[in-house]
């Protein structure tokens, strides 16, 4: 019995502790069953966090590039200046959308030489232009040209001058032009008498030179032009008229004509070598070897096809060579001064000879300003001398008048025009002007009235195989017509017609003025109520914001 009540004690002794065990080891293993879909729920939303982040990493990537390769074709800048600084003009874009050659720009400088000042950053920023909207046809690439001498030397064969630093080379195949500093920015001093200084002035004239120069490396057939400076060494215009032959010497420089400088006395001018000359106001008369060799370049062996322009001016002296030359092709040049009789029509004119007052020109053949890319501007013609035709047509040559004056305009007489080069009255109708006449009364009552041709084009044709050829010679009847400052100005038509006339005369189809930009710093004005609002906008609106959206992450992410 004792034996087996001893069993029965350590049978109970043992079953306690068993009982103790199996509690220890339940509750052991109750945490086990309740830790582990707590794991298994972090582990879910971390292995959907981590998702997510990559996913959006790799969305953040790809929007980038996409907004880099949209903001490549289609920038999504906006240019805030007044006078689109950074924009280039609707002819620019139209022109090298319609490319169908490659063309490189390349610049002698790295980028940062521009982008490091206020006033050249905008020579990247217009050269990125042209790239955008060339289709694939314009690369642009700026060089250290003491890094890389050997750009220089691939096209040294094509360039006669010197490469400087900041330098553009517009290269198509074979065909380059070279833009210089000056080309690109213009600067110009004026000087303040109130501080004994100088004001400096900077004008961007590089969209302009820009689109030339890609105008005249892809024209396949380049219009070449003797631009007749001097006779014998003596410049052949009159020192006031030096601006405005500047002036055209410019636009045509700028609108691909390859020009060269020509002394009407000693140089050679042929059909050959040449398809337009341009003689501009000749302050004495041409000797007759003159005027044949510009009848034998006119009349090309028989062959035609060449033409001239010739500018007329108050300031001239007798032309009697000149004049018969003019009278073959039915036309003669008024000694007078073209004046609008009607004030409502008359246009007051600032020039390099101080104001003037100048006739309003109408178009009497649409076709010659064709090219034209806003026709609501005035084309003006201050100190103009009539044009007169002598024929309409005779045997084969046609007249033809393309600007005209309104009924209302009259005509000013120069009585006593010399040789001398002295003139003693005050032409009237001007201001500060050096212009004058021997006229010492004028009686506007007897003034002869009506229409008056300014600018009239002569043709020339015979029949050669079957085919027609032609020559023809234009004729503008004043300089000031192409004053710098008038062809500078957006205000008139005046630079714009002349190109495309000279463009439909000689056969070019492209013909561009794109007007300068000055280069001002730009403010962008802001009124109080504005500002304050943007102030609220960033210090109040965007931090609260950020502040809600956290407030609302934290909470969800605790009753998770």
């Amino acid at each position: 019995m004792r034996n087996e009540e001893k069993d029965m004690e350590k049978q109970q002794d043992v079953e306690p502790a068993k009982d103790v065990e199996q509690q220890d080891a339940a509750k052991e293993a109750k945490p086990e069953k309740v830790k582990k879909p707590r794991n298994r729920k972090k582990l879910k939303y971390g292995a959907l966090a981590t998702g997510i982040t990559v996913v959006f990493i790799a969305a953040v990537v790809l929007l980038n590039v996409l907004v880099s390769v949209v903001m490549d074709r289609y920038p999504l800048k906006v240019d805030l200046t007044s006078s689109k600084l950074y924009e280039i003009s609707q002819d620019s874009i139209d022109y090298v959308k319609n490319m169908s050659q490659d063309v490189e720009i390349l610049v002698l400088a790295e980028e940062s030489y521009f982008t490091t000042n206020n006033y050249m950053k905008i020579v990247p920023e217009t050269l990125d232009k042209y790239r955008q909207n060339s289709n694939g046809h314009i690369t642009v690439e700026f060089y250290n040209m003491v890094n890389h001498p050997e750009i220089t030397s691939k096209y040294k064969q094509y360039y006669s001058g010197e490469f400087q630093e900041g330098d553009m080379i517009v290269a198509c195949g074979d065909r380059v032009k070279v833009l210089d500093f000056g080309d690109i920015i213009k600067t110009e001093q004026t000087p303040d008498y109130s501080t004994y200084t100088y004001q400096t002035s900077y004008t961007f004239v590089g969209e302009q030179s820009i689109t030339s120069a890609i105008m005249s490396v892809t024209d396949a057939n380049p219009k070449k032009v003797a631009f007749i400076q001097t006779a014998g060494a003596n410049s052949i215009y009159a020192d006031t008229n030096k601006y405005s032959v500047a002036a055209l010497h410019d636009l045509l420089d700028k609108n691909g004509y390859e020009i060269t400088d020509v002394d009407l006395l000693n140089d050679s001018i042929t059909a050959a070598e040449y398809d337009l000359v341009v003689l501009p106001a000749p302050y004495n008369d041409l000797t007759e070897a003159m005027i044949t060799k510009l009848s034998d370049f006119l009349y090309n062996e028989g062959g035609l096809n060449r033409d001239m322009f010739y500018i007329a001016d108050v300031k001239q002296n007798a032309t009697p060579n000149l004049d018969a030359f003019l009278a073959e092709w039915g036309v003669s040049v008024g000694d007078a001064i073209v004046y609008e009789g009607n004030s409502s029509m008359a246009q007051y004119v600032s020039t390099v000879l101080g104001t003037l007052t100048a006739s309003t020109a109408v178009m009497a053949e649409s076709d010659y300003g064709a090219q034209l890319s806003n026709t609501s501007r005035p084309i003006v013609a201050p100190l103009a001398r009539p044009i007169n035709l002598l024929f309409e047509y005779n045997t084969n040559r046609t007249t033809l008048s393309l600007l005209q004056t309104t009924e209302t305009a009259f005509l000013y007489p120069l009585d006593t025009r010399t040789d001398s080069s002295e003139q003693t009255t005050d032409v009237p109708g001007t201001e500060d002007s050096t212009e004058s006449t021997t006229q010492t009364s004028f009686d506007i009552s007897t003034a002869e009235t009506g229409v008056q041709n300014l600018m009239t084009i002569t043709t020339k044709s015979n029949a050669v195989n079957e085919d027609v050829n032609s020559s023809q010679l234009m004729v503008m009847s004043s300089c000031s017509m192409l004053d710098y400052y008038v062809a500078q100005s957006a205000s008139y038509n005046n630079a714009e017609y002349v190109v495309s006339a000279i463009n439909v005369m000689v056969g070019k189809e492209n013909g561009l003025v794109i007007a300068d930009k000055a280069l001002e710093q730009t403010n962008i004005s802001i009124t109080e109520g504005q500002l304050s609002g943007l102030r609220t906008l960033v210090i109040i609106i965007i931090p609260l914001i950020v502040v809600v959206i956290g407030l609302v992450v934290f909470v969800r992410r605790r009753n998770r």
